[in-house]
């Protein structure tokens, strides 16, 4: 039935979302190459798919970073992350960027003073520049999607902010989630290099206030990221914490769907990854074997949690198997020798060859300041992956 399910979506014929919850409900149980690789029975290994390695191939098999071209660094310009797209057409890639809103001024907090900023670059894996804001003062967290020619950008914004000097330090770090008017937007465009993008000013999920329940698992959404079937159907998975916290750090993985891409998108009940399982930025992805998912771990299975990160996968998008295996090191090896070892290592995302396969790895890092609700000194790494 699952099977049969997931042929209807992908021939375009339109199941309503809510039987996409129906009928997708139980997967299979846990793939022993955790649907990065095919197993040999025989010899009771995996041969992993490119890109990935380790026992259940899980971890990601990264390169070393060049060093004339790590990524986007720029002491101007503090980022935090995003995605990359190759418009239709086009012999251009953009990449769309969380970034500081004011350099210098006086609240560095994540949310109070951020953007997202377009860069551009010839080839995929850059060096890419910058080419314009697309969002202004409290809009962060992008994660852009196509559909049948159009690009659909998610964000978590909020389009009345107060100025980032009205917006009081520390109003929208965990403390005050019961108050925050942060939720997920989202915005479309058919031509990535016009920069005119429609801009929807609703929330297309949990608007402010959010639940009646502050202590709700869910109650408070950010870090979404989607995948669009081909007939609109769309997934989107998100960052949850409730509004009034309990307990120490309880950020969980949740799921929403919507008959198509522009919403509303209605939460399922329960979280895909619970607690006591911590995470937070998860990055969606599909291919040939199903849906998979990168996250930054707060289980501190590393040398600190601000440093590790996790990997999940499903067949269906709706049960997942969750592996606490790092799929990146706190340390990176650069093309002329050096090294360096991060304080922060975050917020992953992928860029994709032509075969789908993983080819670099995105993560917004930081050498020297730890808080993760400031920018501080935050740039954006891209590292090799090999095949």
């Amino acid at each position: 039935l699952k099977l049969q399910f997931l042929y209807l979506i992908d021939t375009n014929m339109r199941p309503s979302a809510l039987a996409f919850l129906a009928l997708l409900a139980g997967a299979a149980g846990a793939d022993p190459c955790s649907l990065n690789g095919d197993y040999d029975a025989a010899a009771a290994t995996c041969r992993c798919d490119p890109g990935w390695w380790g026992a259940a191939c899980t971890k990601l098999k990264l390169g070393p970073v060049p060093s004339a071209n790590p990524g986007y660094y720029n002491t101007s310009l503090p980022t935090w992350s995003g995605n990359v797209m190759k418009g239709r057409g086009e012999d251009e890639w953009h990449w769309y960027l969380g970034a500081k809103y004011e350099l210098n001024g006086v609240n560095d907090d994540y949310l109070c003073n951020s953007k997202i900023v377009h860069l551009t670059s010839k080839k995929r894996e850059g060096p890419y520049q910058y080419k314009e804001d697309v969002l202004s003062n409290f809009h962060l967290s992008p994660n852009v999607v196509e559909h049948n020619g159009t690009f659909v950008m998610y964000s978590v914004g909020y389009n009345h902010m107060p100025t980032v000097e009205e917006c009081a330090p520390g109003e929208h770090t965990p403390i005050f989630y019961n108050s925050s008017h942060n939720t997920i937007h989202v915005s479309h465009t058919t031509d990535l290099t016009s920069n005119i993008w429609q801009h929807n000013d609703r929330p297309v999920f949990d608007p402010f206030p959010g639940p009646v329940n502050r202590t709700q698992w869910d109650c408070h959404v950010q870090n979404p990221t989607a995948y669009v079937f081909p007939n609109g159907t769309t997934l989107m998975m998100y960052r949850a914490t409730p509004c009034i916290k309990t307990g120490h750090n309880q950020e969980t993985i949740g799921v929403a769907v919507a008959d198509h891409w522009s919403g509303p998108f209605r939460r399922m009940e329960k979280a895909i990854i619970p607690y006591p399982n911590v995470n937070e930025d998860p990055f969606l992805w599909r291919n040939k074997r199903g849906f998979h998912m990168l996250l930054h771990s707060q289980n501190a299975h590393g040398p600190t949690h601000e440093l590790t990160g996790a990997y999940a996968y499903s067949e269906d998008g709706l049960s997942w198997d969750y592996s606490a295996d790092d799929p990146w090191t706190p340390d990176v090896h650069f093309t002329n020798g050096t090294s360096a070892t991060f304080v922060r290592r975050q917020k992953p995302a992928l860029i994709f060859d032509d075969d789908n396969n993983p080819a670099y790895l995105i993560n917004g890092v930081d050498y020297t300041h730890e808080n993760g609700t400031q920018w501080g000194t935050g740039w954006t790494l891209v590292q090799p992956i090999e095949a």
